[in-house]
């Protein structure tokens, strides 16, 4: 019986559950994923996956700020390459810019962050959205999807970590959305990990090999004290790359 059930454990019943895995798999791809959420045209909210009860698993980014994705073995790439195909795929004109953050363009970004929140209380404006809701054409500012690779690179000093928490503390007013990447969720301060409640863990991933063209994978995505097995949609470098070279 071995991958047919799994145990867990609910932190706050107490209760152990044993969860019976669907053995008729479905296929899960993106655009329909879009379509069939009632906030398709909302641009905020994106698909990450479908739950063993059938159920899909979305994340606003209006109402959060950061995902943790732990991963030994690379799947997370084709995960992120997917969720940036997503805001592509989204028929909207508030589309969200793709920023790598290197180490050394930590003061860079930490110098945007605190222009974007001066020119919000120039305007008087509590965030992103309701300040480009008034604002001009000219001076519009565009929200980023910000990816975090390796984020134990960037929390090695005090300095460091004073920073990566001041940018999740603003993240939600200044319009950023971080997806952090880590090989060991325990290698991250207390202080950080704080701010990251959302995280999927790649390690035990499996290619489900539906169909020879679509590369379905599972995951355990946990929030706080909910720990699910997932089912998302990855997207290989080569075909990520074909489809940003049509647009």
């Amino acid at each position: 019986v071995q991958n047919t059930f799994m145990i867990k454990k609910d932190l706050k019943t107490k209760f152990i559950i044993i969860e019976v895995n669907n053995n008729y798999d479905s296929i899960y791809d993106i655009k329909q994923a879009l379509e069939s959420l009632k906030e398709y045209h909302n641009d905020f909210v994106y698909p990450i996956g479908i739950t063993s009860m059938n159920e899909r698993k979305t994340i606003d980014l209006q109402k959060e700020f950061s995902i943790l994705l732990e991963d030994t073995n690379n799947y997370s790439i084709g995960f992120i390459n997917a969720f940036i195909l997503m805001s592509y795929l989204k028929n909207s004109k508030r589309k969200f810019k793709i920023k790598y953050l290197l180490k050394n363009d930590l003061d860079n970004i930490m110098q945007e962050a605190n222009s974007i929140i001066k020119n919000l209380n120039e305007e008087g404006c509590q965030n992103i959205v309701e300040y480009n809701q008034k604002a001009e054409k000219t001076k519009y500012i565009q929200q980023k999807i910000v990816i975090l690779n390796n984020i134990e690179e960037f929390i090695k000093t005090n300095d460091e970590i004073e920073k990566i928490t001041f940018l999740f503390q603003v993240a939600l007013k200044i319009g950023y959305f971080f997806i952090v990447l880590t090989k060991n969720k325990q290698l991250i301060p207390k202080l950080v990990d704080n701010y990251l409640t959302k995280t999927i863990y790649f390690k035990d991933s499996v290619n489900l090999n539906i169909a020879s063209n679509i590369r379905l994978y599972e995951a355990f995505y946990v929030d706080k004290d909910l720990i699910e097995r997932i089912t998302y949609t990855s997207i290989e470098d080569e075909e990520f790359e074909n489809f940003k070279n049509r647009i």
